[in-house]
């Protein structure tokens, strides 16, 4: 089995998970500092106790791998970005669709980049940026 590369974790702030690079990049004493892998929020990391970081690991172990699935646009208009759990990656031609959840099981923290690594400004409260329509509709939809 390989090693586990990142862990999702709280992101120590307001609830929200994270997706964190392993290993850490520093100790003091019984706490570990892990850095952000999402890109664009590298700079971003978080101190947790071993034993805690530990026992997140073991539970990604246990469960199975996320879904990387690739759907075309007309596919995506039928789903909901909810169905799907954190971590989650969604292909729709050029676009890459990154499920993220916080607190409240609502994808406030999903992200969405191109394949050559742009990410783009898609917020599911309403506001349009430069995320294709369908996309925001995605997000935002909740599942039937």
């Amino acid at each position: 089995m390989a090693e586990i590369e990142t862990v999702v974790l709280p992101n120590g702030y307001n609830g929200h998970t994270e997706r964190f690079k392993l290993p850490p990049v520093d100790t003091n004493g019984n706490s570990v500092k892990v850095m952000v892998a999402t890109p664009g929020r590298e700079y971003m990391f978080r101190w947790i106790q071993k034993d805690k970081l530990q026992e997140a690991i073991e539970a990604q172990r246990e469960r199975p791998a996320n879904i990387r699935t690739i759907y075309t646009r007309e596919e995506l208009k039928d789903r909901a970005a909810r169905e799907f759990r954190d971590g989650d990656i969604i292909e729709v031609g050029k676009y890459i669709i990154n499920i993220g959840y916080g607190e409240y099981r609502a994808p406030l923290r999903t992200w969405v980049h191109t394949v050559d690594g742009k990410i783009l400004d898609c917020w599911p409260a309403g506001a349009r940026g430069a995320c294709p329509y369908y996309i925001n509709d995605f997000v935002g939809r909740l599942p039937k």
